[in-house]
């Protein structure tokens, strides 16, 4: 199928108002010097997205434990001027981004709070 032969009529994408959501969107600028953040980028209707879900909500319990940790949550297809999106490269859902010391990391490792938080002390004492 070429270019030409797509229908893009019922693609949402582009029917989709562009929003902007301040409260999704996580700079080096905006984060303090020791804080760490910890940004999930998903979509509402993603099968992996919702089974993670939970445990997003176990890790996000867990870190408010842990001083100088934000987490944020961009629903890639809502907030998809998100500057995030492009400059961490997200191609898939759920994707995970740490910033830990400046440094950033695309977390793959096993989708638990306990594997995420093990992940996160590793790097955070390193």
């Amino acid at each position: 199928m070429s270019f030409e032969e797509v229908d893009f009529t019922n693609i949402n994408i582009l029917t989709t108002p562009i929003v902007n959501s301040y409260k999704s969107q996580v700079t080096i600028k905006e984060k303090k010097e020791d804080e760490i953040c910890i940004i999930l980028y998903m979509i509402d209707w993603c099968v992996y997205c919702k089974a993670f879900s939970e445990e997003w909500k176990k890790l996000e319990e867990k870190l408010k434990e842990i001083p100088n940790t934000t987490t944020k949550t961009c629903n890639i297809e809502k907030d998809y001027t998100n500057p995030g999106i492009k400059e961490y490269q997200i191609i898939g859902s759920p994707t995970i981004i740490i910033i830990i010391n400046d440094i950033t990391h695309k977390y793959t490792g096993e989708r638990t709070a306990d594997s995420i938080l093990q992940y996160i002390e590793e790097y955070k004492s390193a």
